[in-house]
């Protein structure tokens, strides 16, 4: 009777490391399956702005998931630094924009003789 228990706690121990490995298993290719979303994701969006060669995707799909990883965080940090670039060229325009509505309201106010002046002046 001692060993069929102690058998029985072995192949409870062993179903539990299994059970903990599949659960592993299970995290990391849900893990992975994200991981291939975000670069599809990723893909679908140069795709539209298309600014480099076309995209190998048999290359992409054999590449281990670490350099998937490491290929996602630097196009994401690209994405950020071309985002920020153009949110501070948005804004310059704006500055630009402001400062042209600024000057065209001043030449509506000016005098018929200012005016003549400002344009023999240019």
């Amino acid at each position: 009777m001692t060993t069929t228990r102690s058998e029985l706690k072995k192949h409870q121990e062993s179903l539990d490391l299994k059970q903990q490995q599949a659960k592993a298993l299970s995290e990391q290719l849900q893990d992975q399956s994200n991981l291939y979303q975000q670069v599809y994701q990723l893909l679908n969006t140069s795709d539209k702005v298309r600014l480099g060669n076309k995209v190998d995707m048999a290359a992409l799909e054999a590449m281990p998931i670490e350099a998937l990883e490491t290929l996602v965080a630097e196009l994401e940090r690209d994405l950020e630094k071309v985002s920020r670039f153009v949110s501070d060229q948005e804004e310059e325009l704006d500055l630009q924009q402001q400062a042209t509505n600024e000057l065209k309201a001043r030449i509506e106010r000016v005098s018929e003789f200012d005016r003549l002046q400002l344009r023999d002046c240019s």
